[in-house]
């Protein structure tokens, strides 16, 4: 299929498929809706990580007028096939997921990689694939369980142990799980998702991709303002969608999600950090919430009972 050209706003980190065939892979059980969003992005991309609090957000507002579909983009084979010379070695990336995490409010340990490194993305990769088998729903708090594993508790979420225990916590029937986990055709599945954003020169992540229903699509790479992507939205729908207000209490907020961030909070209240900073110490008072201690910053999660 050929994507017609889509012209953006100037400036953007954008590109158009122009003259090129999509893979045609990515169309197969796409839902009808007025836009899908191919999400590529892989369990410990740390820009990923950053850009939670915009697609939660974007997901909220906006959420029933797109179909969100991830797939994974084989970020790290293993080590012995990178080849970036600022990133050669597992220690390396310490430093930059901090760097990463402190710029964008979603604060990354990055311990694991000095204690327990990933030896590859692709084993919680094809967990995921693995994870929605049982719905995309469970799928969903799978992966971010994953994510949090990661970038906050430095879980080595390449060996099978530990995403059967994070599979458990995320609600996932066990034994199916490792049986999907461990079938030749979820990894036939990974290689094809992988194959796609090869094919589509998707080498960046997060990667999102929005298709129109006149088969219009325009991807853009990296962490941008959530306005960027409300505008885009816009252009590829031809018009702003009715979108859903949020009024949050944050004790409404933490019995939707375990675990948030300052910066999510703040996304998802439309209130500045320092009056959710006050609200949350009362939280605290009232053993609501507990923090959760990330180099000098926090992320806050529900009291234990």
């Amino acid at each position: 299929m050929f994507i017609k050209r889509f012209n953006y706003q100037p400036g953007c980190e954008c590109s158009n498929f122009e003259n090129s065939v999509f893979y045609e892979d990515s169309f197969k059980g796409l839902e009808k809706y007025k836009v899908n969003i191919l999400y590529y992005t892989d369990p410990m991309c740390c820009a990923c990580w950053a850009m939670e609090p915009v697609l939660r957000k974007l997901t909220e507002e906006y959420g029933n007028h797109f179909n969100l579909v991830l797939k994974m983009g084989g970020l790290l084979e293993d080590w012995n096939c990178v080849s970036d010379s600022d990133f050669s070695k597992p220690e390396d990336l310490e430093s930059h997921w901090k760097e990463v995490g402190d710029m964008y409010g979603m604060p990354i340990s990055g311990a694991v990689w000095r204690n327990d490194p990933l030896h590859s993305s692709y084993p919680p990769s094809l967990a995921y694939i693995a994870a929605k088998k049982q719905g995309e729903t469970l799928a969903r708090v799978f992966f971010r369980k994953l994510r949090e594993s990661l970038f906050i508790y430095d879980v080595n979420i390449s060996l099978e142990e530990n995403l059967l225990e994070i599979a458990s916590l995320s609600g996932l029937d066990e034994s199916r799980f490792l049986s999907d986990f461990r079938n030749p055709r979820t990894k036939e599945s990974l290689h094809s998702e992988i194959a796609e954003s090869r094919a589509l020169g998707i080498n960046t992540f997060p990667t999102l991709v929005f298709i129109g229903d006149d088969d219009r699509s325009h991807s853009i790479s990296g962490v941008r303002p959530y306005e960027t992507y409300v505008f885009l939205l816009k252009e590829i729908m031809g018009y702003l969608p009715e979108k859903r207000r949020l009024n949050y209490s944050l004790s409404e907020l933490f019995e939707k999600y375990d675990l948030l961030s300052l910066r999510e909070i703040s996304c998802l209240t439309d209130l500045p950090m320092q009056s959710v900073t006050s609200e949350l110490g009362d939280l605290v008072v009232r053993k609501a919430i507990e923090p959760v201690k990330v180099h000098s910053s926090f992320y806050w999660k529900k009291a234990s009972s």
